[in-house]
């Protein structure tokens, strides 16, 4: 399958800031699009619509992510951070 979502940017590119907070856009415009443009959430409801998958499946997928996510988590808060030496390795 070939699954096409068009989204808007909520969050800056590299942070933890909506761009709204360091003044790209309005607060209740990025609002509205996150309640009624989610492109996860259209997929989804699309998708049970047309019997892709069900409750069971997102259910399951939403599991796996969270996991996926803490794991991820666990191991970037575990690790030592980079030496500075290594900013230009593996830089092609």
């Amino acid at each position: 399958f070939f699954i096409e979502c068009m989204t808007h940017r909520w969050r800056q590119h590299v942070g933890p800031y909506y761009d709204y907070e360091i003044g790209f856009g309005e607060k209740s415009d990025i609002e509205k699009v996150i309640k009624t443009q989610d492109p996860v959430k259209k997929l989804v409801k699309y998708s049970k619509k047309h019997n892709f998958f069900d409750n069971v499946y997102v259910e399951s997928a939403k599991k796996k992510i969270e996991k996926e996510l803490a794991d991820a988590m666990e191991f970037v808060n575990s690790s030592p951070l980079p030496k500075p030496e290594s900013l230009y390795e593996d830089i092609y």
